[in-house]
């Protein structure tokens, strides 16, 4: 792969960090650039953190950039092995391949912005799902088929002794893995469906709702699946208080989510109550939390050479079919494409190759081009429509149905979590149906609500 400049690294603080002085100066250039840009839009909007910077910051300048002094130290022996040596061979490959899409995003940004219209529907599925955010019939529904879907798998994972191992549990079971899935977006659609109702109406009573739905997501085994919702819903807090937010409240929020992750991990490994300082700063550092970066040049190490031209991209568009039904979607999915690559077994749910990577393998740097402008087109639409759903008309379930395609965006990128997007479809019609059909009004036990 074509580098500018041949690394020579250095390593400081007894190798906590090592870099290569040119490229860590890119990586410099761009959190000064996030950081400015961020800063300008703080003082056109008064949004001290916004969906734009939430997403842009997690998604790519945290694991691809911020991560590079780390990803190149010795102490990744404890994730990669000895594998390590040839790792750090690609490492400002993929800094590369990050800084182009990095590129690319913030062009679609700009040209979104040039844009004379700042407020409208992506799709016809925002309008029913701020529909279906408002109404108290889907909340009961959503409700009734997280404890349906949650009871199934619960009971599965105690009989296998898997209790907050759900994610790998059913990662080797095929036959109830679309249950397990279902069960994944219908809690983050329940859960946010909750809390917008407590944000909107102020009422407590909204919170006891929630108590049950989090003990549901100790059992999902999946960091994601149940630290994304409450995300969310701390972003939207910071909304709704976006003229008298303070930035320590921003921190305290930080600091609790990395806290969250190592915690979660730990209580899936069975090791919660022997978690130390240590182990957090270098689970967080070292581990696999933010590894996006580093497991992307590590699949480079065996890479050949030649692209496989969407064809993981076919298998994602199949992933409504079971894999046991379609040979195709099995031996095209990008997991079974890496996992043979690598030689790995074929159970292994794959590797975590950030927001360019797999498009990468797919198409080169042509197809990091086209993601990184369609990424930050459709972000930064996403993130002017919730601002002026919020100081306009100061509707926060507004705001959040402009998110739907959200799933989407990571789904093409992470073809893995395209069956997202389906199940999110699937949910926002189901709500449909349950407005118009089922109850055959908008407020269905409108004195509970």
């Amino acid at each position: 792969m074509f580098l500018p400049f041949k690394p020579e690294h250095v390593s400081f603080f007894d190798g906590i960090i090592r870099f290569d002085p040119i490229y860590f100066s890119i990586v410099l250039l761009v959190l000064v650039h996030f950081i400015y840009i961020q800063y300008v839009e703080y003082k056109s909007s008064d949004f001290k953190i916004d969906f734009w910077g939430l997403n842009i910051g997690l998604k790519l300048v945290i694991p691809l950039f911020v991560m590079y002094p780390f990803n190149l130290s010795f102490f990744n022996y404890i994730s990669i092995g000895i594998s390590i040596n040839a790792t750090n061979q690609f490492l400002e490959s993929v800094l590369m391949v990050s800084v182009v899409g990095y590129i690319m995003v913030y062009f679609g940004r700009y040209i979104y912005d040039l844009r004379s219209k700042p407020f409208y529907n992506l799709t016809i599925f925002e309008n029913i799902f701020e529909k279906n955010l408002k109404s108290g019939d889907f909340l009961i529904v959503i409700q009734i088929l997280t404890y349906i879907f949650s009871f199934f798998t619960i009971s599965q994972q105690i009989s296998a002794g898997e209790l907050f191992n759900g994610r790998n549990f059913y990662q080797f079971n095929i036959t109830y893995r679309p249950i397990y899935n279902a069960l994944v977006v219908i809690y983050g659609v329940n859960f946010i469906t909750i809390f917008l109702f407590y944000l909107q109406t102020q009422k407590i009573k909204y919170l006891y709702f929630l108590i049950p739905v989090i003990l549901i997501g100790f059992t999902l085994g999946s960091r994601g699946s149940l630290l994304e919702p409450i995300l969310s819903c701390y972003l939207f807090w910071m909304f709704k208080n976006y003229k008298n937010f303070k930035i320590r409240y921003l921190i305290f929020g930080i600091i609790g989510f990395l806290f969250a992750i190592v915690i979660l991990l730990a209580l899936r490994g069975g090791s919660a109550s022997e978690l130390n300082t240590d182990d957090f700063a270098f689970e967080l550092l070292y581990g696999n939390s933010f590894s996006d970066a580093r497991d992307f040049a590590f699949v480079l190490t065996f890479w050949d050479g030649e692209y496989i031209y969407g064809k993981s991209y076919v298998a994602a568009l199949m992933s409504f079919v079971p894999k046991f039904v379609s040979e195709l979607r099995q031996s095209w999915s990008f997991s079974h494409i890496t996992n043979k690559m690598i030689g790995f077994d074929n159970d292994h749910p794959g590797m975590r190759l950030g927001m360019f990577g797999e498009v990468f393998f797919n198409f080169a740097y042509i197809g990091v081009v086209l993601l990184g402008f369609f990424y930050g087109y459709i972000m930064r639409a996403m993130d002017k429509n919730i601002k002026v759903s919020i100081i306009k008309y100061n509707d926060l379930q507004m705001a959040f149905s402009k998110t739907f395609l959200s799933n989407l965006l990571i789904g093409i990128a992470i073809t893995a979590a395209f069956s997202s997007f389906y199940f999110s479809v699937f949910i926002c019609v189901l709500g449909l149906l349950i407005r118009k059909i089922l109850f055959k009004r908008t407020n269905f036990n409108k004195k509970f609500f």
